[in-house]
């Protein structure tokens, strides 16, 4: 069973980002799989050969060439482009949850892909749209297959809707079936199947045409898995095998958790945890009210929903008062703290440490005490926090905070402290 612990830089990062970091921060996407002459072009038109690991930008043009790529976004959505695919990153925006600013803008030049969708567009579906020359691709859903060759473009719907629009007109397309669309003329209906297959690039050596079949594989798992199931067509809640290393149906784990109380024994046979994050207004008070402070702080709560472990880490940012410009951040940790018969979460404690901005220490620890949270027995997404901490000279706050969720897998989480 994988272990929920987190290491204080991924603590911070988590925090900062509400969500599990997947890139540097400049960097929108990366490359999970890459075999074959795969390219990016940059903005400034620089061109950079792509490999395993490699960062995806705002802007870049990927050229799969004779090869193929599959790119993970840090939204949590999945990208699989096919041999002689161009495809552009328009203009892409995620902060670490869906809250209004979020956009993926993307432009198929040619060719094929396979995807599904992340956080963005899973609330506002305008957020998320692919143009080609002849339509455009909109989701009510959350999987589906493109390709386009020879002015024609071919969607077929693997999970959920997608709708194409172009000047002509529209047409909203449903789990496995089937549109097209052409220049100048209406999206329709269509028999054809778009051909996005699993054979190897050409010139391939056999290690790298293993390695494309066994990621095609994984690929092909997960999109089982959108529909909570196996290949075999046993529900994945009951097998625990819908997931292959790192690729991970993240958009399916978020609708559960969207979801009521009962859905926590999906979730836990799914290996899924949470990451809840909200940032409040703080106002530290000290006996001395001339060392009163005031600032910021962004609180992290973090469930892993196979052991009922809780772990919460704050990071209060100073502007104002004695401590303008410092910092203090806190971790306290809870074993089996989470209630799944009601979603409560029983008090805990951990400890604060103060530093200044070249991360020097300031004074000495304090403590932080979760007095009370727990989970909306409506909606798993949802939670609220009470708790009070102090800094290193003895001032305290008390801080409320009513938190927003994303699902994770707790195996993507960094061990050990």
């Amino acid at each position: 069973m994988p272990v929920f612990n987190l290491n204080r830089q991924a603590l911070i990062a988590a925090m900062i980002t509400a969500a599990f970091p997947l890139t540097s921060q400049s960097a929108v996407g990366r490359v999970e799989f890459a075999v074959g002459s795969v390219n990016a072009l940059g903005q400034d038109g620089s061109a950079r050969s792509l490999a395993k690991g490699g960062e995806i930008n705002n802007g870049d043009t990927i050229q799969t060439i004779d090869g193929r790529a599959q790119i993970r976004f840090s939204d949590g959505g999945y990208i699989s482009l096919q041999p002689n695919t161009e495809f552009k990153v328009e203009d892409y925006t995620y902060n670490g949850k869906a809250d209004g600013s979020e956009k993926g803008f993307f432009s198929l030049v040619k060719g094929g892909l396979r995807a599904i969708t992340g956080a963005i567009g899973h609330t506002n579906k305008q957020a998320y749209r692919v143009n080609t020359p002849v339509a455009t691709i909109g989701i009510r859903g959350t999987e589906y297959l493109a390709q386009f060759n020879n002015a024609r473009l071919l969607v077929k719907v693997g999970n959920g809707a997608v709708y194409l629009v172009n000047q002509a007109g529209d047409i909203v397309l449903y789990k496995g079936q089937v549109g097209e669309a052409g220049e100048s003329s209406k999206p329709k209906y269509s028999s054809d199947q778009p051909v996005v297959g699993s054979a190897g690039p050409t010139g391939g050596t056999p290690q790298q045409t293993q390695q494309e079949q066994q990621n095609q594989n994984n690929q092909n798992n997960i999109f089982v898995a959108g529909e909570l199931r196996t290949e075999d067509g046993s529900p994945c809640a009951i097998a625990d095998t819908c997931f292959s290393g790192d690729l991970v149906q993240l958009d399916q784990l978020n609708q559960l958790l969207q979801g009521p109380l009962a859905n926590l024994s999906q979730l836990a046979a799914l290996d899924a945890g949470a990451v809840y994050s909200a940032t409040n207004t703080v106002v530290l008070t000290n006996a001395c009210s001339f060392m009163n402070s005031t600032g910021s702080v962004t609180t992290a709560m973090y469930i892993n929903f196979m052991t009922y472990d809780v772990d919460v880490s704050m990071l209060a940012t100073l502007t104002t008062g004695y401590l303008g410009g410092k910092f203090v951040e806190g971790y306290a940790y809870g074993n089996a703290a989470l209630n799944p018969a009601n979603g409560s979460i029983a008090s805990f404690s951990g400890t604060t440490y103060t530093f200044d901005s070249g991360g020097s220490s300031f004074g000495g620890t304090g403590f932080l005490s979760v007095n009370a949270a727990s989970l909306n027995s409506s909606n798993l997404s949802k939670a609220t926090v009470n708790y009070t901490f102090s800094d290193g000279v003895g001032s305290t706050a008390g801080v409320s905070a009513n938190m927003d969720g994303v699902a994770v897998p707790n195996s993507s989480v960094s061990a050990g402290m």
